[in-house]
Order: C-alpha cells, then structure tokens, then sequence
C-alpha cells in the first residue's frame, strides 16, 4: 500500500515538475510579444499626450511607423503624414528629412512614384541642408531605386554608387550591405550573372555577420531570383524557402508575397501545378489586401501562367487583366517621362547652382585680394609721396645745390603723375573704351594740370634757397 502511494506522489510531483516547466516555457515566448505590446502602449501614449512637444510626438511617430509598416502600411502612412504636418509647422528639420523619406518610400510602394521621387528630392535637400550624410546616402539609394524601377539603369547606378561611397566613408555597413544588393540586382537584371553574384554574395555576408535578419531575407531572394532565371531551380527553391521563412518571422508581408510567388513559380517550371496553384493563392490574397499595385502585377502574372499551363483560360485571362491594370498603375509613361525630367532638371540646377556659388566665391576671393593688395600699395605710394611734398616744402631749411632740388622735385612730381594714372588708369579705360588715341589725351590733360604745381614748387623752393645763400 505504501509503495503505490509513492508512486502516486511520485506521478503528482512529476506532473507538476513538467507543468511548472511548461509555464515557464510559455512565459519565455510571450514575454517578447508582452513587451513589444508595452512598448507599443507607451509610444502611442506620447503621441496622443496633449503636453508632449511637437518635436517628441514626430520621434514617436517615426518608431511607431517602424511597427507597423510591415503588418499594417496605411498606419504607417498615416503616422507619417501627421509627423510631416508638425515638422512642418514647427520647421524640425529632422522630422522634415524622415517624414519625406518615409512617404517616399510608402508611395514608391503604392505606385505612386512621381509622388515618391518628388520626396525623395525633398528629403535629400534637407539632409545635405543639415549636414546628414548618412541620409544623403540613404536618399540617393532611394533615387537610385526609382531609376531602377524605370529602367533606366545607369542613372540607377550612377546614384547607388554615390551612395555607396558615402556609407563607405562612415562605415555604415548595414546600409553599404543594402545597396551591394540593389547594385546586384543592377548587374542581374542586365544579365551580368557573374556580376550580380559576387554583389550579393558580399550584400549577404555583411547581413549574416550583422544577423540582419530583414536584409537576410532580402538576400536570399535575390539569389533565389537569379538562380530560377538560370535554370537552377532546386537552389532557387531551397534560398525562396530562406527568404520566405525569415519574412514570416519578421512580419515582412510584402516580401512575403513576393517570396511565396517566387516559390509558386519555380513550381510552376517543375510542373507541380498544385503546388504552384496554392503559394500563388495565397500571395494573391494578400497582395489585395495590402494593394501594392506592383506585387499584384508579378503575382497575377504567376496565376495567369499556372492556369494557362493547366488549360483553365477563363482564370487564366482573369488574371491577365489583373496583371495589366496593375502594370498600368505602376509604369505609367506619362509618369515615367515626368520622373526623369524632374531629378534631370533638379540634378542639372543643383550641379549648376553649385558651379555658380564655387565661381562666384572664388571670383570674391581673389577680387578681395586684389583690391587689398591694391589698397596697400595705393596707401605706400600716397604716403611716400606726402612724405616727399612735405620734404620740398622743408627743404629751403636746408643747404642743397639748385640742381639736387630741381631733381627732387621733378623726381617727386613724376612720382605723383605716375600715381595719378594709377590710380586713374580704370576709370580712364573705361571713359576710353581702350582707345589709345583717347587714353594718351587723357594724360597730357593729367600732365597739363600738373605742370603748374611742378613750375609753381619749383620756383618756391629756388627762391628759398636764394634767401639761404644771401
């Protein structure tokens, strides 16, 4: 009897070992979910206070975008525009600078891209205004992108390799691991394979050792990409499933959608269309929900095939025209000339203006040399020739021959005319035109009126020295 009522204590102190242990694993993966929730709470409370500083409130919105822009875009869009209006109002160039690089980027995602570049111009002004050369960088990245988007792929580069170099100086490696991977998707969109390889294979590193977990995700779906594109699909398969893990981990809807249609279509190239159907399903559900018109136009364009593959060409054209409306939406040529008219334009006046205000300083520069060594040479002369007169007028005090003082007068009055037309010489050139004819008038009228006060000098300073010799 005792030994059965060791076992039952036994069995009752062994199921609550195991429930104790089971609470405890519990609480350890809700206490992240439990936190993040608080600090959520305590966000949103600082920017509903009605005494929070304006300044305060456009911070707390800025962290609140970075919740929700993966699960819940219009949020963030919405945070967004209400930060941009305070930082407007109260001239906060920080909020200025975030806000328009935040809504860049939220309509780029929405289609709306004349809008985006229009702020992403705005952003970049701002930050070279405030000395931000990290956001300088991130701005050209995201005017780089927009050229990307268009096509135009050398004006993309142009802008990621600046980009690049400035991150590089800082040593910003999470932002230089970003733009090795767009330069990447440059040289693979272009067919440069071995290019866009050796780009993303370096953007991946630096993520992995940095354990970015979103630009991971980034990075193997681009190599998940370039790997279908060339035909090695069980590799494109196994870095789609990579990418496709790590968005769902990290609540990244968009590049879910964009990595369960990458999975639906390397399916749909090994023939299992049930597969294929069901990741592509899915991607499209929530394409709509989030309405990027751009995830719609590739998730529909994998609908459209499955079905054609598999005979249905009633879904199959659905979704054709839902691939054409999307793609309406996002390339958009009256839309595209706009765009590279616009930073053309903006790009054009900025290195012009530039040009203009280096020109112009170093214009002032050496005008101001000029005139200050001209200034004190002017000054030395003037001087030196007072000092001269007053040495004439005082040197019937002294005993010198009749010709060492006709010399010193001359000597002084030549002196004079010499500084005269110096000091004329402009003024007389520009009353001239250069004419030389004009400009030797000029100075015998100058001569003519100084001949006087050299006769009158002259024949003062003999009849003192007569005086001195009686």
């Amino acid at each position: 009897m005792r030994e059965n009522n060791f076992r039952i204590v036994g069995k009752i102190y062994k199921f609550t070992t195991d429930m104790r242990n089971l609470v405890f694993i519990i609480l350890l993966a809700i206490t992240p979910f439990l936190a993040k929730a608080q600090q959520l709470d305590s966000l949103w409370s600082v920017y509903n206070s009605l005494v929070s500083a304006d300044t305060t409130k456009v911070k707390a919105a800025f962290e609140l975008s970075n919740f929700y822009y993966y699960s819940n875009p219009d949020t963030t869009v919405y945070l967004c525009e209400e930060a941009l209006k305070l930082s407007e109002s109260t001239q906060f160039k920080y909020g200025l600078s975030e806000g328009y690089g935040w809504l860049g980027y939220l309509y780029m995602q929405k289609g709306l891209t004349p809008l985006a570049l229009d702020y992403f111009v705005k952003s970049w002004r701002v930050r070279e205004e405030i000395g931000d050369k990290d956001g300088v960088a991130n701005a050209l990245n995201n005017i780089g992108y927009i050229y990307d988007s268009q096509k135009e792929y050398e004006l993309a580069l142009e802008h990621y390799e600046k980009a690049l170099a400035i991150r590089t100086e800082l040593g910003n490696e999470v932002g230089m691991a970003s733009i090795l991977n767009n330069i990447g998707y440059i040289f693979d969109i272009q067919g440069d394979t071995s290019s866009a390889l050796v780009y993303y294979e370096k953007s991946l590193k630096l993520r992995t050792r940095l354990e970015d977990k979103r630009g991971m995700a980034e990075s193997f779906h681009n190599l998940a990409a370039l790997y279908r594109t060339n035909g090695q699909l069980n590799k494109a398969l196994d870095f789609y499933f990579k990418a496709f893990t790590a968005q769902i981990e990290i609540s990244d809807i968009a590049g879910e959608i964009n990595s369960g249609a990458g999975i639906a279509q390397v399916y749909l190239l090994q023939k299992k269309y049930k597969q294929a159907e069901e990741f592509a399903l899915k991607s499209m559900s929530k394409s709509k929900k989030i309405g990027y018109p751009s995830l719609l136009e590739s998730v529909s364009s994998v609908l459209k095939n499955i079905y054609k593959a598999t005979g249905n060409y009633e879904k199959a054209l659905k979704y054709h025209e839902i691939e054409i409306s999307a793609r309406d939406s996002v390339n958009n040529e009256k839309n595209q000339k706009s765009i590279i008219r616009q930073q053309t334009q903006y790009e054009f006046e900025k290195e012009q203006l530039i040009e203009e205000q280096k020109s112009k300083e170093e214009a002032r520069i050496i005008s101001e040399e000029i005139n200050r060594r001209n200034n004190l040479q002017y000054s030395g002369i003037f001087v030196f020739v007072l000092i001269m007169f007053v040495f004439v007028l005082l040197s019937g005090k002294f005993s010198m021959s009749t010709k060492v003082a006709e010399g010193l007068i001359f000597f002084t009055f030549l002196l004079l005319f010499e500084f005269c037309l110096v000091l004329l010489d402009p003024f007389i050139d520009n009353w001239s035109s250069g004419e030389p004819l004009y400009k030797l008038l000029f100075n015998a009228m100058l001569a003519a009126g100084i001949f006087p006060l050299h006769a009158f000098f002259e024949g003062t300073l003999k009849k003192r020295l007569m005086k001195n010799e009686v």
